[in-house]
């Protein structure tokens, strides 16, 4: 699996930061991938959205699984709810 990011092309399964290849990955993403950063943004709406730590942890590999496109877990997620809540990412 890998993404072109800003900064280099992610390998995800050697879990390396790779030099950019212009033949394999034409186009890149809008973000850069920096190791072991600090989000505290994100951390903080998944805990004001969902206090249980466990539920955050999983809720945190859905969404690495969903933007990886990664099978490997043989997993589908199913959204449900009423809607309408109007949460943003700070």
């Amino acid at each position: 699996m890998l993404i072109n990011l800003r900064n280099g092309v992610w390998d995800a399964r050697q879990e390396k930061l790779l030099e950019h290849d212009p033949i394999s990955c034409w186009h890149a993403g809008g973000g850069e991938l920096r190791l072991r950063s600090h989000r505290p943004g994100w951390l903080a709406f998944l805990a004001r959205v969902q206090p249980d730590p466990e539920v955050r942890a999983y809720l945190q590999r859905a969404m690495g699984w969903s933007m990886t496109a990664d099978m490997g877990e043989q997993i589908m997620f199913l959204h449900h709810g009423d809607g309408a809540t109007e949460e943003r990412l700070p």
